[in-house]
């Protein structure tokens, strides 16, 4: 579906030392912390609804240069209408800020209610095989 000039390609390429090399936006920074950050790659994931896949993971990346961090503990500890002004400000992080900040905020406040401000790693979660 859509055009596919406007695909990204997903696939992770993997530095010498290991490390995943992600390509998702078109800024090195916001890619660096997609990388680096698990909470950054997941709010992206959220984000990605409705908008550019480009734009959805670039948000991290504009909310860390918005509020001079990206502390999840700190944001989950933020108002919520403090959070989705700064959704808000132009350019709007989303499409729909108001839903999407909202949306933000709830992972962000589960992850740090487990005391390791990050979110669950895949190979903890265990699949109930079907009968």
């Amino acid at each position: 579906m859509g055009n596919p000039a406007h695909y990204v390609d997903l696939t992770p390429q993997w530095k010498s030392d290991g490390s995943p090399e992600l390509n998702f936006t078109a800024e090195p920074e916001a890619n660096q912390l997609l990388a680096d950050d698990p909470n950054a790659f997941l709010i992206g994931i959220v984000l990605d609804q409705q908008i550019p896949t480009t734009k959805a993971f670039a948000g991290p990346h504009v909310l860390k240069q918005r509020l001079g961090h990206f502390d999840i503990a700190k944001i989950a500890a933020m108002d919520q209408e403090q959070f989705i002004e700064v959704f808000r400000e132009k350019p709007a992080v989303h499409r729909f800020p108001a839903s999407m900040g909202k949306r933000d905020t709830t992972p962000a406040t589960r992850w740090s209610a487990t005391g390791t401000a990050t979110p669950p790693q895949s190979g903890a979660i265990s699949p109930t095989p079907r009968p």
